[in-house]
């Protein structure tokens, strides 16, 4: 079978997982806001889907793989549902707080079964490719997503949105349960060494720590997409939910074909070159948000931050597996998620905090100046 056709159940899968997680996940900080909760309320409400995944993200990747992705895959598919229920039941900043721990150890198990997926499919060079198309094609459901989410927001209310996607992710784990190619069923015999010092052999590798470094500096504007930036452009911009939706799939819809250039242009300057120019992008689209409130701005401003994330995530992800002992991919994409984490949780916070004590502009300007002097490594390592 090719690699492509390898690819194709888990693939499948992502589709309808990544369709119901951005359906949710860009409305939830509008939900907490319409429950009554400030700048720096919807920042913690963004951080904490973050907290349990900085835990549990490493006996996540060893149990993936000792016992094979396919028990992690079912049981983030069902926590991932069991926290879109929970969100339909109606607002409130408490279950609003307790859906986004399961909505966050939902998705951690997800994303290192199904990483592991593909790169268990990928060898050398090829992962690079491996992850541009499994992206590319998870990117369907970051187009959709968004789209279906305001939509359904302005005809249902929040209630009937969170039930719709609810029936994706009951879907999704079906799909999970019935197929056993989308996660695979072969699980490689552990290491006899102990999973600590394999970790800490890891963290002392110096091609791994640049690439989790890289994947952490590119978690940051997918961090502001989903939590303070719905809400500047609903509050800035004046736009309607739906039509934040509309703005919020462009960053989707321009990362889909920036996975298209991602291998071409990795082959022709080099991953560590590519990756210190994404993050130039990144602080510099960051630091221009807040100076305008024009839509077709805004809307140029995003589809360029969809293009740097669009070439990042895929990039980061295919380094750090590259590292990685055909054993223990299940371990280096949980160190690489549980880096991704740290950003996801400390990044909203900060931003939030900042933008609630010194205006909306502030947190975008942090985040510029954070993703900048992340930058200044990749630069001087690859001279």
């Amino acid at each position: 079978m090719s690699r492509l056709g390898g690819l194709a159940p888990i693939m499948g899968f992502s589709v309808i997982y990544y369709t119901q997680l951005h359906m949710t996940k860009p409305f939830v900080p509008l939900y907490a806001a319409s429950a009554g909760a400030g700048l720096a309320g919807v920042g913690v409400v963004a951080a904490a889907g973050a907290l349990l995944p900085i835990f549990i993200a490493l006996p996540v990747g060893i149990l993936a793989d000792r016992r094979g992705t396919r028990t992690v895959l079912v049981a983030g598919s069902a926590l991932s549902l069991a926290a879109l229920l929970l969100l339909a039941t109606g607002p409130g900043l408490a279950l609003i707080l307790v859906a986004q721990l399961l909505a966050g150890a939902g998705q951690l198990m997800t994303l290192v079964a199904s990483q592991s997926r593909v790169a268990g499919l990928s060898s050398g060079r090829g992962a690079e490719r491996s992850f541009s198309v499994y992206t590319m094609v998870a990117s369907v459901g970051q187009i959709l997503g968004p789209l279906g989410g305001g939509f359904l927001v302005t005809r249902a209310g929040y209630p009937g949105m969170f039930l719709f996607a609810a029936g994706l992710a009951l879907l999704a784990l079906t799909a999970a349960l019935i197929f056993p190619k989308i996660s695979g069923t072969h699980a490689p015999p552990p290491r006899q060494e102990a999973s600590r010092a394999r970790i800490l052999w890891y963290l002392r590798d110096p091609p791994t720590r640049i690439a989790i470094l890289m994947s952490c500096l590119i978690a940051a504007p997918d961090t502001l997409r989903t939590s303070l930036l719905p809400v500047y452009l609903e509050t800035a911009a004046q736009l309607t939910v739906q039509q934040v939706g509309y703005v919020l799939s462009l960053f989707s819809i321009t990362g889909l074909f920036a996975r298209l250039l991602m291998p071409l242009l990795a082959d022709r300057l080099g991953p560590l070159t590519l990756m210190a120019a994404i993050g130039v992008v990144v602080a510099v689209v960051l630091a221009a948000i807040p100076f305008t409130a024009s839509v077709a701005v805004l809307a140029v401003l995003v589809a360029l931050l969809g293009l740097a994330f669009g070439m990042g995530k895929p990039l980061s992800m295919a380094l750090v597996v590259n590292e990685a002992q055909a054993d223990e991919l299940g371990l280096v994409v949980a160190l690489r998620v549980t880096g991704n984490r740290v950003t996801d949780f400390v990044a909203p916070l900060c931003f939030g905090f900042a933008a609630a004590a010194a205006g909306v502009g502030a947190g975008f300007g942090l985040g510029a100046a954070l993703i900048g002097l992340g930058t200044i490594p990749l630069w001087w390592r690859r001279r």
